[in-house]
């Protein structure tokens, strides 16, 4: 396997600290959800770690160096200027296969993973962070819905995660709603776990790792089978997300 030691890439970073892997999305790592060969970049970055019996746990920093929001709105009104046949191939199932698969290795990584998250970031980011067993944000944090004034439905698997945590009529208020939501208001919704300074996101959260290693693995990775979500629930969201984009993309 590919030492991921000390990686560096357009499409994120990955730094060992102690015990601990930080992936670090780049600028374009929105790239992630459009090429295959992306997203085994990645996922092939977490397999490695995840073999590596001295890496206990993983923090994915997002920070502003991965402008989600901007990326999101440019790549909905890109597809608005082609095709059906190609909307469909690469913007919905493509997108809707890559976020699936990115969605499933988080969420099934046997190891802990915690989200970092500052600045403006998309809902739909969400699928992913909450995917992962903790989410932290800076105070500066601002949840945008970039997608939903463009006629798309929420990609990725972030209404899947709200609905079980806020039940349906809350989730659905809060994306009807469509209000930008600050750190501490996403921590009541528990969209994030925790809020801490910017200047403190990193040590906050490899702190919190480090709790987490107290336990031996094989408990740790028991305990996040029996509590995690179900692969099966996560396949039948995405089959039925991918066709209402598909069909939010073609009547707009």
């Amino acid at each position: 396997m590919y030492d991921y030691s000390n990686y560096d890439s357009e499409i994120f970073s990955c730094e060992i600290k102690g015990n601990s892997a930080i992936l670090i999305p780049q600028e374009k790592a929105f790239k992630v959800s459009l090429d295959g060969s992306y997203l085994h970049e990645f996922i092939e970055c977490l397999n490695t770690i995840e073999m590596d019996e001295d890496i206990k746990g993983v923090l994915i920093l997002d920070t502003s160096e991965y402008k989600g929001v901007e990326n999101l709105q440019n790549f909905i009104e890109s597809l608005r200027n082609e095709k059906a046949s190609y909307v469909k191939e690469k913007g919905v199932t493509r997108y809707g296969n890559a976020a699936k698969r990115l969605t499933l290795s988080l969420n099934q990584f046997s190891k802990p993973i915690i989200a970092g998250v500052q600045g403006d970031v998309p809902i739909d980011s969400f699928g992913f962070f909450m995917a992962c067993d903790y989410c932290i944000a800076a105070t500066d944090l601002q949840i945008k819905f970039p997608g939903m004034d463009l006629g798309i439905t929420p990609t990725g698997a972030v209404t899947f995660y709200l609905n079980k945590e806020l039940g349906p009529n809350n989730t659905l208020d809060l994306f009807l709603s469509g209000e930008n939501i600050s750190a501490n208001r996403a921590k009541e919704l528990h969209i994030v776990n925790d809020v801490v300074d910017a200047a403190d996101l990193e040590t906050t959260a490899l702190a919190k790792l480090e709790q987490y290693y107290s336990h031996p693995e094989q408990v740790v990775n028991m305990n996040k089978q029996l509590i995690k979500a179900k692969t099966y629930e996560i396949e039948e969201h995405f089959e039925r997300a991918i066709r209402l984009m598909w069909n939010s993309v073609l009547n707009h």
